[in-house]
């Protein structure tokens, strides 16, 4: 494809079938281009696959390892919205994100005065066609002038415009002469008529603007006095040239690096680029570097060809002829425009408010990422052309020339410092990042003292792990009120990358889970995973947190599916097995809850009616803090239910009246779910390592303010219990339990830990079966049990621990997960 920003393309020979498809994995050093592929008819093609698309590089075909669709065709901004940032699962794909503008004016190559209409249109332009979901941002170059950085005030870019200025002079004066830059250029080309006109008279007397060095000439006739003359003119023109080129130099320098500066600004970026464009003889270079910087931030130019269309002939002959002249400064901007697959608006002066409206950037298109050349990683900077094509019929392909391999991803995500930049600009951007595909839900239960308990879990699309010691990626998560704005929870955590490839695709899926606290109200999340080396992914959400410790009866949300460590963030169920769900049901007393009437039904989305349904099985009442609740049970067999998208339904009544109505998306595929890989169970943790854990840090608070010298006792042991000294920690803490008063679980269940340090199983045990007793919810302390009955090979009563356990918390994933992996 060349420079060329469009191909039409005829099928092409596929590759065999039984050539083994690229895998994206942690070693893979990979470069992106955008790339928009319609039909003949002009619709975007949806349903690209990676086999389909090919980079030809020097002859030579890059593998392709990621294709991501970035779509919001035919969607409006809050429709987009509704399917993605509001829907029940948030994701990054198709997610509403408006455009994203930037007016850039060339203010060295934009004559004094012509600055202001195009001003006037800019605004018109802010006015009426910036949406208020789109950003825009303004810059003037060189400065002075505006320098707005993107933002969805359109006042204040208004208010920016007001400092552009044009700065163009196209005549010089030099010491022999004045002279057109245009016609220094000429002289510099070899253009001999353009360099004669300085050294003729004219039939009306000398011109005014060449009479020196033609009264020179004239006045001394000899052959060498010429000959000096033309040194010397040419000499001005070199002079002239020089100045112009410093001008362009500049000017494409500081464009260059403010594209450098949007690198962690995600999506297209339509660059509106005003300009009366300039001569490319001698800035070849630096125009590449602006084609690689806008590659790299997905820059789109349109170049605004400001050139006023008038006869510039006059009494006296000037060699600069308009339209050659225009035709010369236009290819520079208009080859940046090609290079970008932006375009050239000739004239844009005659009718720039039209030219302004009619703009239109591709919001469909297609990250296409594929593995850098060796050129391209020996210098990251250079410019790479390659061509496209897409081996499907028909198609149509709209991309740029080239591409750079970029800053070495890789060695900068060595450097904290570096890596959280980049995550706390993905924070802060106007839209979330599509490099990588991301996905998650949140899932509520009750927690106490004013807050909810809430469980993100997450899933995205990450490089394969090449080795057991590959890279993890980084995963952020900042939770916001809608209402205020703060804070009101963030964390940030390291997620593994997957070991496999997901069917179809050439990247595998990792998932994540983390569990925080949040009081009741509106809230607005962001997630970010950013891989190895360097590809963001992000999605935001829009989600509620119920009260569910008030007056009225109220329930969890929906789980669907077999416990497993990472809650499902889409549900799938199989038509060979009962489809499993699970609910817990809080109320102010025990009374409250004591009818209940459950109901599962399984919907076909966009149906009103079941195609089945069943009856829930609610436990006994039991007390948790003192909140009453009851856990709901479901098994809904799905032996006749067509595969396909459903909506699972929980309706809960309380003495016959409807108190909570519960919804959750799942897919449903017919035969049976796969079998599970055995795993090997990793080693338990050391002793010392619950000095860390939450329950010694509350104790260690509380040895803080608390007046009884047990408390602070104990709090010694746990420091001796992080220091590994076992024996020290074990006499500590038991004499700590034994004069507490109150006997205290926490202390009971570090106890158990020294004991099991100092290798006293028997004894910890026994502290274990304590701290679970005294603190039934103690879900750490069930584990420990557990754990060292499997340490003194006792399976059998490992199980009865944790199915003690599960008896007071029958919704832990972690006693279900040991229970499932016990049983194996």
């Amino acid at each position: 494809m060349g420079a060329a920003a469009t191909s039409r393309l005829t099928a092409q020979t596929p590759d065999p079938a039984n050539q083994k498809p690229p895998i994206f994995t942690s070693a893979v050093d990979v470069a992106r281009m955008d790339v928009r592929v319609t039909d003949r008819s002009g619709k975007a093609i949806a349903d690209l696959r990676p086999d389909e698309v090919q980079i030809i590089e020097g002859g030579v075909a890059r593998p392709v390892v990621l294709l991501q669709r970035i779509a919001e065709a035919g969607r409006t901004y809050a429709e987009s919205a509704q399917r993605t940032i509001a829907a029940e699962v948030s994701t990054n794909q198709g997610a509403p994100r408006g455009q994203l503008y930037i007016l850039l004016f060339d203010q060295e190559h934009i004559t004094a005065g012509a600055e202001q209409r195009v001003r006037l249109s800019a605004e018109r332009f802010i006015k009426e066609r910036v949406q208020p979901q789109d950003r825009v941002a303004v810059y003037g170059l060189p400065t002075p002038g505006p320098s707005l950085a993107f933002t969805n005030n359109g006042r204040a870019a208004i208010d920016q415009l007001q400092h552009v200025r044009g700065g163009l002079t196209r005549l010089q004066t030099g010491v022999l002469s004045e002279m057109t830059v245009n016609e220094a250029y000429e002289i510099m080309r070899g253009n001999d008529a353009v360099l004669q006109r300085f050294l003729s008279m004219s039939d009306f007397g000398t011109t005014s603007r060449a009479s020196a060095v033609a009264d020179a000439a004239n006045s001394n006739r000899n052959p060498e006095s010429l000959d000096v003359q033309r040194r010397n003119l040419k000499m001005e023109a070199q002079t002239i040239v020089m100045r112009a080129d410093g001008d362009s130099r500049r000017f494409l320098q500081l464009t260059a690096d403010l594209m450098k500066t949007l690198r962690t600004i995600d999506g297209r970026k339509t660059i509106v680029l005003f300009s009366e464009g300039f001569h490319a003889d001698n800035v070849a270079t630096e125009l590449r570097n602006v084609a690689a910087a806008a590659a790299d931030v997905y820059g789109v130019i349109y170049a605004f060809d400001l050139n006023a269309r008038m006869d510039a002939s006059g009494a006296e002959p000037s060699g600069n002829d308009t339209a050659k002249e225009i035709q010369s400064r236009v290819e520079s901007i208009g080859g940046l425009a090609a290079e970008t697959s932006g375009a050239l608006v000739p004239d844009a002066q005659s009718h720039l408010d039209q030219a302004l409206g009619a703009l239109a950037p591709s919001s469909d298109y297609y990250i296409v990422g594929f593995e850098s050349s060796a050129n391209a990683l020996a210098d990251r900077s250079s410019y790479q052309h390659v061509e496209v094509k897409v081996t499907r019929p028909g198609a149509v392909v709209t991309t740029r020339s080239g591409y750079t391999a970029g800053a070495n991803t890789r060695i900068d995500a060595a450097l904290p410092s570096l890596r959280r930049l980049t995550i706390d600009s993905a924070l802060a951007a106007p839209f979330g990042h599509q490099g990588l595909k991301v996905e998650y839900t949140t899932y509520q239960s009750h927690g106490g003292a004013g807050a909810e308990r809430m469980v993100l879990s997450l899933e995205a699309e990450l490089p394969v792990s090449v080795s057991p010691a590959a890279a993890k990626a980084d995963v952020v998560f900042l939770v916001r009120d809608a209402r205020t704005g703060r804070v009101a929870g963030s964390g940030s955590d390291e997620m593994a990358l997957p070991t496999t490839v997901a069917p179809g695709r050439t990247t595998g899926i990792g998932t994540w889970r983390v569990q925080f606290m949040l009081p009741p109200g509106d809230y607005l999340m962001r997630a970010i995973v950013r891989e190895p080396g360097g590809l963001i992914g992000s999605a935001d959400r829009q989600f509620n947190v119920r009260q569910l410790t008030g007056p009225e009866v109220a329930a969890s949300d929906l789980i669907l599916g077999r416990p497993t460590p990472q809650l499902p963030v889409r549900a799938t169920a199989y038509t060979a097995e009962p489809l499993p769900a699970a609910v817990r049901v809080y109320g102010r007393s025990a009374a409250q809850i004591e009818k209940l009437s459950t109901r599962l039904d399984l919907i076909a989305i966009g149906a009103s009616t079941a195609v089945a349904g069943v009856n829930g099985v609610a436990t006994d009442t039991r007390d948790i803090d003192g909140q009453p609740l009851r856990d709901v049970m479901f098994e809904l067999p799905l032996t006749n239910v067509p595969a396909g998208d459903y909506i699972a339904r929980v309706e809960i009544r309380a003495a016959g009246e409807l108190v909570a109505e519960l919804r959750r998306q799942v897919n449903v595929v017919v035969g049976s779910s796969p079998a599970p890989v055995a795993e090997p169970r990793p080693a338990p943790p050391a002793p010392s390592a619950a000095a860390d854990s939450i329950v010694a840090g509350v104790l260690i608070a509380d040895a803080a303010t608390s007046p009884n010298p047990a408390v602070r006792q104990a709090a010694d042991g746990v420091n001796q219990l992080k220091a590994a000294r076992y024996a020290e920690a074990a006499t500590t803490l038991k004499a700590a339990f034994a004069a507490s008063g109150e006997k205290s679980a926490s202390m009971s269940f570090l106890l158990g830990w020294a004991e099991r340090g100092r290798g006293n199983l028997v004894d910890a045990v026994s502290a274990f079966r304590v701290a679970a007793t005294l603190d039934p919810t103690m879900i750490p302390a069930h584990l420990a049990l557990a754990d060292t009955y499997l340490e003194l090979k006792q399976p059998a009563l490992a199980i009865q621990a944790v199915e003690a356990g599960l008896a007071r918390q029958p919704n832990s994933v972690e006693l279900k997960q040991l229970l499932e992996t016990i049983k194996k």
